[in-house]
């Protein structure tokens, strides 16, 4: 509005200063009447022409009021032509930023809606991760929470069978010092009273005591095999599957056959050294 009062004030300013009255005019009248109008002139006729003069005057006056009217009004139409088109243009400019205003408003909006779209999304996704992370998680913590109970539960097992391995390495120890012992037995009773009886009567009793010797023979040998067949074979055959297991040449041949054969000749060799040591002797 303060633009508009502007445009108008400056639109008006020729029409006011064409309005003042114009004195250079009304000044030579005045010059004109004072010289026809001479002390030795007639008053009437001096009045008359001053009447004229003034009427001519007048009538110029009015001529040019005339003129300044009519291009008052036509510069007056031209300013309020003018000032339509200003203000047909101020509008115009008004509703141009009118405009870009609401489009500037409405790319700010879907910029925002977009923008929150994609933050939802993102937020969407980020939780779908998170789902899956903690799904994850929980699933690895049962794992090894499973996994854990598994090794108390092999440590458990490892510690009764290190146990249970010490409790067979020291009956098989025990069972094979008992049975040396038992060997010693038979020689020193058996064999050695044998060689005694066979100095004197070397060739007499020969017979008498290897009968004697082949009965004795028969119950060691009935006693070995239930002794080993209840109590020594099976934990023998451990024991030597365990050593045979340690060895890497012997390992391929560790199976049942092969250790119970093993386990056999540790129980029958020193019986078979007693025997072999027997007969020849009696030679």
């Amino acid at each position: 509005m303060t633009m508009t009062m502007v445009v108008h004030l400056l639109l008006l300013m020729p029409v006011i200063i064409l309005s003042l009255p114009d004195t250079s005019a009304s000044s030579s009248l005045q010059i004109q009447s004072q010289m026809h109008c001479l002390p030795d002139n007639n008053s009437l006729i001096c009045q008359l022409q001053e009447l004229k003069l003034k009427l001519a005057h007048s009538e110029s006056i009015l001529q040019e009021s005339i003129q300044n009217s009519n291009a008052k009004s036509i510069y007056l139409r031209e300013c309020e032509k003018l000032v339509g088109e200003m203000a047909h243009k101020i509008g115009h400019l008004q509703s141009t930023l009118r405009s870009i205003k609401v489009h500037m408003l409405w790319d700010a909006s879907r910029k925002n809606n977009f923008d929150l779209h994609v933050l939802k999304y993102e937020a969407e996704n980020a939780e779908d991760r998170l789902k899956e992370v903690t799904s994850k998680v929980e699933t690895m913590a049962n794992i090894v929470t499973e996994q854990w109970i598994q090794i108390q539960q092999l440590e458990q097992a490892l510690q009764v069978t290190q146990v249970r391995v010490l409790k067979v390495q020291r009956q098989v120890i025990w069972t094979r010092c008992t049975f040396l012992k038992f060997i010693n037995h038979i020689y020193e009773v058996h064999v050695k009273k044998m060689m005694a009886i066979l100095e004197p009567a070397r060739h007499s009793a020969i017979r008498s005591y290897i009968l004697s010797v082949t009965h004795h023979l028969k119950q060691i040998w009935m006693a070995v095999r239930k002794y080993h067949h209840e109590m020594l074979l099976l934990e023998l055959q451990g024991y030597v599957k365990h050593e045979m297991e340690r060895n890497e040449i012997t390992a391929a041949l560790a199976n049942r056959e092969v250790v119970f054969f093993v386990a056999s000749l540790i129980i029958i060799f020193p019986i078979m050294g007693a025997w072999m040591i027997l007969t020849s002797s009696q030679v």
